[in-house]
């Protein structure tokens, strides 16, 4: 039991995911995105791969979360047993998801995404990437801000 603990241990401790996160990055380009799932369906592919999922709920807000297998994932959240967030905020529809070959690089990627403001969450969902470097940088005037997005 204590081997078992020591494992766990590990797994979460910050040299541990540190060195994860800098192997993520480095693994991590917009080339290794597998493919965009349509906002209707779940995609049916192997199911050894890890998703990164952006959910939008019922109220309009977003929930980023990972999973190793989609279609049972979004089951779960369709039946309030998913995420407190989502139980809260049914019914839920996919609107973008993105397949890995590794669980560590969908984990780095929904941390990633979780970070992001809306708007850079609705140019990933809206497939504008073009849009995501502008939305990256820190703006304080409202009107850069409309400038930058066309408004």
């Amino acid at each position: 039991k204590s081997n078992r603990w020591l494992s766990r241990w590990r797994c979460f401790s910050s040299s541990y995911r540190n060195q994860q996160s800098k192997e993520a990055v480095k693994l991590y380009n917009v080339a290794s995105i597998r493919r965009k799932a349509p906002a209707t369906q779940p995609p049916s592919g192997n199911k050894n791969m890890a998703w990164m999922y952006i959910l939008e709920c019922i109220d309009g807000s977003y929930y980023t979360g990972s999973t190793k297998d989609l279609e049972r994932r979004l089951n779960e959240h369709q039946e309030g047993r998913g995420a407190n967030y989502t139980a809260r905020r049914l019914p839920v529809k996919l609107v973008y998801s993105e397949e890995y070959e590794c669980v560590a690089d969908a984990f780095y990627r929904e941390k990633q995404v979780q970070g992001w403001r809306r708007a850079k969450k609705e140019a990933l969902i809206n497939g504008s990437p073009e849009l995501l470097p502008a939305l990256a940088k820190k703006i304080f005037d409202k009107n850069e801000i409309k400038r930058k997005l066309g408004g």
